[in-house]
């Protein structure tokens, strides 16, 4: 039948066969016959009771140890039973709903029949070791009359947590340069003067479509940005790569958590003096934040669960495409887990380009568990990039991110 109510028909229509056989024999056999029918007609019924009996009177709670796990924190949930009828319980057949990322494994279903008044707890640990969203709580909880012809589902709820990346302290490790330039769009990097209102310029696939010239779009069927002054302040656009090309493992999310929690550590120092950032990323779909202010950081950290890796295109590739027809940020910061040839011809150019104007181009290069022989090409190529002049760090592993990024240049 519906959702909440599944019956057995074909246990129902025995029954009833097998009832109406006996009414037959109780008129033409005898007495013993009626007894039979008697004890048969009134067991599903003692059976309906009792089960009534038993949803009303069995209580289930969950509890959980907190409402705001961290990474790496161990979830402590327990399911609470109760029957406070003086009845011993139908059974009842439980199924949790835990999702966890990184991992596929469930909780072990319980099935259990209360004795009166008994109270019984199930207390389970739930391990918080990647950022992300966790489901935790009941799935199902089925409740089945003595002879299993009726079966009832209980509503139920399970809880959604949110464990965010870790606030490391550092200290920014590159210089930030400054731009007084014009530029086109929400070119990341340098603070948009709004009341600077310039022209319309043409639309380049895989811009940012927030500062669209609709009403010229409607008119003529064709896209348009509008372009804005800068003010001249420091300013960093954060280009996050977002790759993954496999089924993540635990050292694959070990790393990418490792690459949120530089971005997060590098927003959180430039809020707090206020420097203008903007974070630039594409995942299953484009990432965009821009902000100056502290009281902005919170917002972000907590954004961070939407931030979803995918096989997708290099921030080296993004970053090109944003700058076409537009004026280079002040200072733009690369941070990757792959020995990308397209950052790395982004950092040599930086090289060969003189200081004064010019953008400041610098990559932090995520390490957490990479295989040995890529360690190994990706340390030799930075540093070689680096002992000319390239703005580069190495960050080996999440305990190592505050000390790599010092502030070095």
């Amino acid at each position: 039948m519906g959702g909440f109510l599944k019956l057995r028909w074909g246990a129902a229509f025995t029954y009833v066969f097998v009832l109406a056989l006996l009414q037959l024999a109780r008129f033409h056999i005898g007495l013993l016959f009626s007894y039979f029918f008697f004890i048969l007609l009134v067991i599903p019924i003692i059976s309906f009771i009792h089960m009534i009996i038993s949803i009303m009177s069995v209580k289930y709670h969950q509890y959980f140890d907190t409402d705001h796990p961290v990474k790496g924190q161990i979830l402590t949930y327990t399911l609470s039973l109760a029957n406070e009828s003086y009845l011993r319980s139908i059974p009842i057949r439980i199924k949790y709903r835990t999702v966890q990322p990184g991992s596929d494994d469930q909780l072990p279903d319980l099935y259990i029949m209360l004795k009166r008044g008994e109270r019984a707890e199930r207390s389970y640990s739930i391990s918080c070791p990647f950022r992300g969203i966790y489901t935790v709580g009941l799935e199902q909880m089925e409740m089945q009359d003595l002879l299993g012809w009726i079966t009832i589902r209980r509503p139920v709820w399970h809880r959604t947590f949110y464990v965010y990346p870790r606030i490391v302290e550092v200290a920014f490790p590159f210089s930030i340069g400054t731009t007084s330039d014009l530029n086109t769009g929400p070119n990341p990097g340098a603070s948009q003067d709004y009341a600077l209102f310039e022209n319309l310029v043409g639309y380049q696939a895989g811009q940012s479509i927030r500062h669209m010239a609709w009403k010229k779009f409607i008119a003529l069927g064709e896209p348009f940005l509008k372009s804005y002054g800068k003010t001249s302040q420091p300013g960093i656009s954060l280009y996050v790569d977002l790759r993954r090309q496999v089924h993540p493992t635990p050292d694959i999310l070990e790393r990418e958590d490792c690459s949120m929690e530089i971005l997060v550590a590098i927003v959180k120092y430039c809020l707090d003096r206020s420097i203008p950032v903007t974070v630039n990323a594409m995942g299953q779909s484009r990432y965009e934040f821009s902000a100056s202010d502290s009281g902005d950081f919170r917002r972000f950290h907590r954004d961070t669960v939407n931030i979803l890796f995918h096989d997708t295109m290099s921030p080296g590739e993004l970053y090109r495409t944003d700058m076409q027809g537009s004026v280079n940020p002040a200072s733009v910061v690369f941070i990757t887990h792959v020995l990308d040839p397209e950052i790395i011809t982004i950092l040599e150019e930086s090289t060969s380009h003189p200081t004064g104007s010019e953008t400041m181009v610098a990559a932090i290069i995520n390490q957490t568990s990479m295989a040995a022989d890529l360690k190994e090409s990706s340390t030799y190529y930075f540093n070689s990039i680096r002992e000319r002049g390239g703005k580069v760090v190495l960050v080996e592993s999440p305990e190592s991110i505050s000390e790599s990024l010092r502030n070095t240049s």
